[in-house]
């Protein structure tokens, strides 16, 4: 007769008996205080760019719908009659 197959899983996967635990990576030296502050150097918050709308010259985000005359591009953009999802 035939005999089994004498693996207890599928072949490319581990079974529960021979469990290896995952090992972290772990830094060898800390890191001083001037590297780490170099590092988050550029973490720092940018104020927003704006620019002037062309019709009522208020400040208006860039490839935004100006917010106090309702101009796009030099276009008249209708406000969503409905509340978007």
């Amino acid at each position: 007769m035939h005999a089994p197959n004498r693996s207890p899983t599928p072949a490319g996967r581990s079974c529960g008996n021979c469990y290896k635990p995952r090992l972290m990576a772990v830094p060898k030296k800390k890191t001083s205080k001037a590297r780490r502050d170099k590092r988050r150097a550029t973490h720092r918050i940018s104020a927003p760019a704006l620019t002037e709308c062309p019709h009522c010259h208020h400040p208006v985000r860039p490839h935004h719908v100006c917010g106090n005359c309702g101009q796009y591009r030099g276009r008249e953009v209708e406000p969503l009659t409905t509340v978007a999802p």
